[in-house]
Protein backbone atom coordinates (compact mmCIF):
# COMPACT_ATOMS: atom_id res chain seq x y z
CA UNK A 1 0.00 0.00 0.00
CA UNK A 2 1.52 3.25 -0.60
CA UNK A 3 1.54 5.65 1.82
CA UNK A 4 1.43 9.65 1.09
CA UNK A 5 1.55 12.48 3.72
CA UNK A 6 -0.57 15.69 3.11
CA UNK A 7 -1.20 19.32 4.85
CA UNK A 8 -3.95 20.75 3.97
CA UNK A 9 -7.44 20.39 1.99
CA UNK A 10 -5.97 21.24 -1.25
CA UNK A 11 -2.98 19.51 -0.86
CA UNK A 12 -5.07 16.57 -0.52
CA UNK A 13 -7.41 17.57 -3.30
CA UNK A 14 -4.52 17.93 -5.71
CA UNK A 15 -3.03 14.49 -4.85
CA UNK A 16 -5.86 12.43 -5.22
CA UNK A 17 -6.02 13.50 -8.89
CA UNK A 18 -8.21 14.45 -11.14
CA UNK A 19 -11.78 13.61 -11.12
CA UNK A 20 -12.21 12.12 -14.72
CA UNK A 21 -9.62 9.65 -13.48
CA UNK A 22 -11.24 8.47 -10.38
CA UNK A 23 -14.40 6.56 -11.45
CA UNK A 24 -13.12 3.41 -10.52
CA UNK A 25 -12.17 4.22 -6.87
CA UNK A 26 -14.02 4.23 -3.77
CA UNK A 27 -12.89 5.67 -0.34
CA UNK A 28 -12.77 5.09 3.48
CA UNK A 29 -11.84 7.77 6.02
CA UNK A 30 -10.74 7.05 9.73
CA UNK A 31 -10.01 9.28 12.78
CA UNK A 32 -6.92 7.77 13.82
CA UNK A 33 -4.22 6.69 10.78
CA UNK A 34 -2.93 4.02 12.71
CA UNK A 35 -6.16 2.16 12.54
CA UNK A 36 -5.97 -1.02 10.06
CA UNK A 37 -8.80 -1.66 7.59
CA UNK A 38 -10.52 -4.34 9.83
CA UNK A 39 -14.52 -4.15 10.28
CA UNK A 40 -15.90 -3.78 14.04
CA UNK A 41 -16.60 -7.41 14.16
CA UNK A 42 -12.94 -8.56 13.22
CA UNK A 43 -11.24 -6.36 16.25
CA UNK A 44 -10.07 -7.35 19.32
CA UNK A 45 -11.56 -8.31 21.59
CA UNK A 46 -14.90 -8.92 19.24
CA UNK A 47 -12.93 -11.27 17.16
CA UNK A 48 -12.40 -13.40 20.19
CA UNK A 49 -16.28 -14.66 19.97
CA UNK A 50 -17.27 -14.04 16.75
CA UNK A 51 -14.05 -16.50 14.85
CA UNK A 52 -16.75 -19.12 15.46
CA UNK A 53 -18.63 -18.97 12.69
CA UNK A 54 -21.64 -20.19 14.87
CA UNK A 55 -21.81 -17.22 17.09
CA UNK A 56 -21.50 -14.79 13.93
CA UNK A 57 -24.73 -15.92 12.31
CA UNK A 58 -26.50 -16.58 15.46
CA UNK A 59 -26.27 -12.61 16.44
CA UNK A 60 -26.80 -12.02 12.65
CA UNK A 61 -30.43 -14.29 13.10
CA UNK A 62 -31.16 -11.99 16.08
CA UNK A 63 -30.88 -8.91 14.56
CA UNK A 64 -33.16 -10.04 11.69
CA UNK A 65 -35.58 -11.72 13.93
CA UNK A 66 -35.67 -8.74 16.44
CA UNK A 67 -35.07 -6.29 13.52
CA UNK A 68 -37.84 -7.12 10.91
CA UNK A 69 -40.78 -5.09 13.20
CA UNK A 70 -38.14 -1.77 12.36
CA UNK A 71 -38.73 -2.45 8.47
CA UNK A 72 -42.06 -1.23 5.70
CA UNK A 73 -40.73 -3.66 3.40
CA UNK A 74 -38.57 -6.74 4.16
CA UNK A 75 -35.05 -6.67 3.23
CA UNK A 76 -34.73 -9.44 0.02
CA UNK A 77 -31.72 -11.42 1.09
CA UNK A 78 -29.07 -11.73 3.69
CA UNK A 79 -26.91 -9.29 1.71
CA UNK A 80 -29.91 -6.56 2.26
CA UNK A 81 -30.18 -7.49 5.95
CA UNK A 82 -26.42 -7.32 6.84
CA UNK A 83 -26.03 -4.04 4.74
CA UNK A 84 -28.85 -2.77 7.10
CA UNK A 85 -27.08 -4.27 10.02
CA UNK A 86 -24.00 -2.92 9.49
CA UNK A 87 -25.39 0.74 9.17
CA UNK A 88 -27.55 0.65 12.48
CA UNK A 89 -24.30 -0.24 14.50
CA UNK A 90 -24.06 -4.39 14.54
CA UNK A 91 -20.60 -5.74 14.52
CA UNK A 92 -20.48 -7.36 10.81
CA UNK A 93 -17.89 -8.22 8.64
CA UNK A 94 -18.24 -5.40 6.55
CA UNK A 95 -16.28 -2.23 5.66
CA UNK A 96 -18.42 0.92 5.13
CA UNK A 97 -16.84 3.18 1.82
CA UNK A 98 -18.15 6.24 -0.43
CA UNK A 99 -18.09 6.70 -4.04
CA UNK A 100 -17.27 10.64 -2.72
CA UNK A 101 -14.01 11.21 -1.50
CA UNK A 102 -15.50 14.22 0.09
CA UNK A 103 -17.54 11.90 1.99
CA UNK A 104 -15.16 9.93 3.35
CA UNK A 105 -12.66 12.84 4.58
CA UNK A 106 -15.73 14.26 6.26
CA UNK A 107 -15.42 10.95 8.57
CA UNK A 108 -11.82 11.36 9.00
CA UNK A 109 -12.05 14.58 10.60
CA UNK A 110 -15.72 14.12 12.18
CA UNK A 111 -15.06 14.45 15.74
CA UNK A 112 -11.61 14.82 15.57
CA UNK A 113 -8.90 17.13 16.94
CA UNK A 114 -6.32 15.41 18.26
CA UNK A 115 -4.86 12.58 15.57
CA UNK A 116 -3.72 11.96 12.85
CA UNK A 117 -6.44 11.00 10.17
CA UNK A 118 -6.31 8.81 7.02
CA UNK A 119 -8.33 9.04 4.29
CA UNK A 120 -8.21 4.90 2.05
CA UNK A 121 -8.36 5.24 -1.92
CA UNK A 122 -9.03 1.85 -3.21
CA UNK A 123 -9.58 0.44 -6.97
CA UNK A 124 -11.38 -3.03 -6.31
CA UNK A 125 -11.07 -4.68 -9.35
CA UNK A 126 -14.65 -4.91 -9.58
CA UNK A 127 -18.55 -3.23 -7.73
CA UNK A 128 -20.06 -6.30 -8.10
CA UNK A 129 -23.25 -8.20 -7.48
CA UNK A 130 -22.18 -11.24 -4.99
CA UNK A 131 -23.15 -14.84 -7.02
CA UNK A 132 -23.97 -16.30 -3.61
CA UNK A 133 -26.56 -15.77 -1.11
CA UNK A 134 -24.49 -16.55 1.91
CA UNK A 135 -22.34 -13.60 2.42
CA UNK A 136 -20.61 -15.99 5.15
CA UNK A 137 -19.53 -18.39 2.34
CA UNK A 138 -17.68 -16.07 0.26
CA UNK A 139 -13.62 -16.80 -0.70
CA UNK A 140 -12.55 -13.35 -1.72
CA UNK A 141 -12.64 -9.67 -0.66
CA UNK A 142 -15.81 -8.63 -2.79
CA UNK A 143 -17.13 -5.08 -2.57
CA UNK A 144 -20.28 -4.50 -4.02
CA UNK A 145 -23.64 -1.69 -3.51
CA UNK A 146 -26.44 -2.15 -0.84
CA UNK A 147 -30.22 -2.04 -2.68
CA UNK A 148 -30.38 1.27 -1.41
CA UNK A 149 -32.61 0.28 1.23
CA UNK A 150 -31.60 3.57 3.63
CA UNK A 151 -31.68 7.13 2.97
CA UNK A 152 -28.15 7.71 4.95
CA UNK A 153 -26.52 5.47 3.35
CA UNK A 154 -27.72 6.62 -0.68
CA UNK A 155 -27.02 10.12 0.56
CA UNK A 156 -23.25 9.14 1.84
CA UNK A 157 -23.07 7.09 -2.04
CA UNK A 158 -22.07 4.48 0.43
CA UNK A 159 -21.09 0.75 -0.59
CA UNK A 160 -18.82 -1.74 1.65
CA UNK A 161 -16.26 -4.59 1.38
CA UNK A 162 -16.29 -7.72 2.67
CA UNK A 163 -13.79 -10.20 3.51
CA UNK A 164 -14.11 -14.12 4.19
CA UNK A 165 -11.18 -13.61 7.03
CA UNK A 166 -12.18 -10.41 8.80
CA UNK A 167 -9.88 -10.27 11.47
CA UNK A 168 -6.86 -9.96 8.60
CA UNK A 169 -6.40 -5.75 7.71
CA UNK A 170 -7.54 -5.52 4.20
CA UNK A 171 -4.56 -3.66 3.34
CA UNK A 172 -2.48 -6.54 4.08
CA UNK A 173 -4.34 -8.69 1.56
CA UNK A 174 -3.52 -8.88 -1.82
CA UNK A 175 -5.90 -5.66 -2.14
CA UNK A 176 -3.36 -3.73 -0.49
CA UNK A 177 -1.67 -2.87 -3.69
CA UNK A 178 -4.75 -1.48 -4.98
CA UNK A 179 -4.76 1.02 -1.98
CA UNK A 180 -3.07 4.71 -0.77
CA UNK A 181 -3.09 5.91 2.19
CA UNK A 182 -3.55 9.73 2.39
CA UNK A 183 -2.10 10.97 5.76
CA UNK A 184 -3.63 13.97 7.06
CA UNK A 185 -1.55 16.35 9.76
CA UNK A 186 -3.70 17.26 12.64
CA UNK A 187 -2.93 20.07 12.23
CA UNK A 188 -4.85 20.73 9.17
CA UNK A 189 -8.41 19.02 10.60
CA UNK A 190 -10.45 21.90 12.10
CA UNK A 191 -9.47 23.60 8.28
CA UNK A 192 -10.30 20.24 6.49
CA UNK A 193 -13.61 20.25 8.91
CA UNK A 194 -14.56 23.98 7.77
CA UNK A 195 -14.11 23.73 4.04
CA UNK A 196 -15.99 20.21 3.94
CA UNK A 197 -18.78 21.81 5.69
CA UNK A 198 -18.29 25.19 3.28
CA UNK A 199 -18.99 22.63 0.03
CA UNK A 200 -22.30 21.24 1.92
CA UNK A 201 -20.58 18.38 3.20
CA UNK A 202 -21.56 18.12 7.36
CA UNK A 203 -23.09 16.60 9.83
CA UNK A 204 -26.84 17.49 8.16
CA UNK A 205 -25.92 16.21 4.76
CA UNK A 206 -24.31 12.99 6.19
CA UNK A 207 -26.96 11.95 8.41
CA UNK A 208 -30.27 13.69 6.96
CA UNK A 209 -32.41 13.49 9.90
CA UNK A 210 -33.14 15.55 12.93
CA UNK A 211 -30.38 13.92 15.09
CA UNK A 212 -28.06 14.83 12.30
CA UNK A 213 -29.42 18.28 12.95
CA UNK A 214 -28.24 18.54 16.00
CA UNK A 215 -24.73 17.01 15.86
CA UNK A 216 -24.40 19.38 13.02
CA UNK A 217 -25.54 22.47 15.48
CA UNK A 218 -23.66 21.07 18.71
CA UNK A 219 -20.33 20.66 15.93
CA UNK A 220 -20.62 24.34 15.17
CA UNK A 221 -20.08 25.21 18.46
CA UNK A 222 -17.24 22.48 19.46
CA UNK A 223 -15.93 24.40 16.56
CA UNK A 224 -15.87 27.69 17.92
CA UNK A 225 -14.79 26.61 21.73
CA UNK A 226 -11.75 24.42 20.35
CA UNK A 227 -10.33 27.43 18.27
CA UNK A 228 -11.29 29.72 21.11
CA UNK A 229 -9.92 27.22 23.67
CA UNK A 230 -8.51 24.22 22.13
CA UNK A 231 -11.31 22.64 24.45
CA UNK A 232 -14.36 20.51 23.35
CA UNK A 233 -17.31 20.77 25.76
Amino acid sequence: MKTIKVKSFEDLIEKIGEPKNRFYYIYRGQSNSSWNLVPKLGRPPLWKYFSKPKNEKNIFESWKRYGIQYFKNKPEDDWDWLALAQHHGLATRLLDWSKNPLTALFFATYENRKTEAALFSYRPQKIENPDTKDPFNIKKVLSFFPKGNSGRIVNQRGLFTISPNPNVPLEETDQGERMTKYLIDKKCILDIKQKLDFFGINEFAIFPDLDGLSKYLNSYVNDILFEQNKTLY
